[in-house]
């Protein structure tokens, strides 16, 4: 799959129109502006990996981004001994559909998990997007939860 990188005017001509878009629809949260990936994992690709979500983020303050410390906080506490796990599959899953992606608790690594992986990594790890689950990706996915969903 090749993505192509996005020019400077098309980043900041989104950046206009989704600003405008929350100013005429202030319910919407800015940190809920996602991609068609996001929405519907393995039917829709786009934005793709070269899309700039961090800079949307950082410059323009539209989308979420998670904060690096917390992620580094998270990877440290890897444990790649319960990938087999039907429980610990069950919570990875949980925490997807927490952050809002649509996926079934199936306690099982099947195709709807590696869809919603993929998306994921795609938005939030764009350097690797395998649509398997790893110390980075979970760690991003328990910055964000801490940063945007805590309960």
């Amino acid at each position: 799959m090749i993505f192509k990188p996005f020019e400077p005017y098309q980043i900041r001509e989104v950046a206009e129109l989704a600003q405008d878009l929350l100013k005429r629809y202030p319910d919407i949260d800015p940190t809920n502006v996602v991609g068609h990936a996001d929405v519907a994992p393995g039917r829709k690709q786009d934005p793709g990996a070269k899309f700039p979500w961090k800079q949307l983020h950082d410059k323009y303050r539209v989308g979420a981004w998670y904060d690096e410390e917390t992620k580094e906080k998270y990877a440290a506490q890897w444990s790649a001994d319960s990938l087999n796990d039907p429980e610990f599959i069950e919570k990875v899953q949980s925490d997807f559909n927490r952050y809002g992606y649509p996926i079934d608790l199936t306690g099982e690594w099947d195709a709807q998990t590696q869809k919603v992986i993929f998306s994921f990594q795609l938005h939030f790890r764009p350097a690797l997007y395998d649509g398997k689950l790893d110390a980075e990706t979970y760690a991003i996915l328990k910055a964000l939860l801490d940063k945007y969903r805590r309960i």
